[in-house]
């Protein structure tokens, strides 16, 4: 079951820095962007791993709803 819920949240924080990185870090700036794309490493590895017995906590991002300006 934790291998299972591991790989799920594994491919969600994958499929989230996809995102991050195909849209331009979303309007956030380089330095939010770069510690944003540093804490969905982590929480890749952390999934990554077996020991990991838990699923990480969950990460709030604000995003603003007008990303163009």
């Amino acid at each position: 079951m934790n291998a299972t819920m591991n790989h799920s949240l594994e491919t969600e924080f994958r499929y989230a820095l996809d995102v991050m990185e195909a849209r331009s870090h979303l309007g956030l700036d380089d330095e939010y962007a770069s510690t944003l794309r540093a804490i969905l490493l982590r929480r890749v590895a952390s999934a990554e791993s077996p020991v990991s017995a838990r699923p990480a906590p969950p990460v709030r991002v604000f995003v603003p709803e007008d990303i163009s300006a």
